[in-house]
């Protein structure tokens, strides 16, 4: 391969890779409106029985205790939890704390200066095996894939 063709296919992948991933964020998007929560398998026709090529967990947007002011934290810290204090809040101390809030929260006790609610994001995931991938791959080479896979991008008529 020449270095021109080497440098045109380098540009189409990032081209290609740049659409994937784009077409990858809205399909996450629109299945996180479609499913509120859970674990489904993806398939592909092959033969007599469907191929299973992923498996898919949608994760919705939750509440979890975060620190907002690392400073207010770290003084909180240093009165009621000295030990838990070095240069910085070491991590551990900090998640066992922040895992702590909410129960106490709920009773009515204390929550730590420099912390609040915060939002965390939900997230959809694709898990794929060797198996998966291999029939996923084998469902593309013969067609078998949905031709709205991959839509084209706009302005540019399929």
């Amino acid at each position: 391969m020449s270095v021109d063709e080497t440098v045109c296919r380098l540009a189409a992948l990032k081209a290609f890779g740049d659409h994937i991933k784009a077409e990858t964020e809205k399909a996450k998007a629109l299945l996180a409106q479609q499913m509120r929560r859970g674990t489904v398998s993806a398939f592909v026709e092959d033969g007599d029985e469907p191929a299973d090529v992923g498996t898919v967990v949608v994760v919705p947007t939750r509440w979890n205790w975060d620190v907002v002011d690392e400073a207010a934290f770290t003084n909180w810290v240093k009165a009621n939890r000295p030990t838990a204090i070095v240069e910085s809040v070491r991590s551990s101390d900090k998640k066992s704390i922040l895992d702590g809030v909410e129960k106490s929260a709920k009773a009515g006790g204390d929550v730590p200066d420099g912390v609040a609610r915060v939002k965390a994001a939900g997230y959809v995931s694709v898990k794929q095996s060797a198996d998966q991938l291999d029939a996923l791959l084998a469902a593309a080479a013969d067609g078998r894939l949905p031709v709205m896979l991959l839509p084209a991008p706009e302005g540019i008529e399929a």
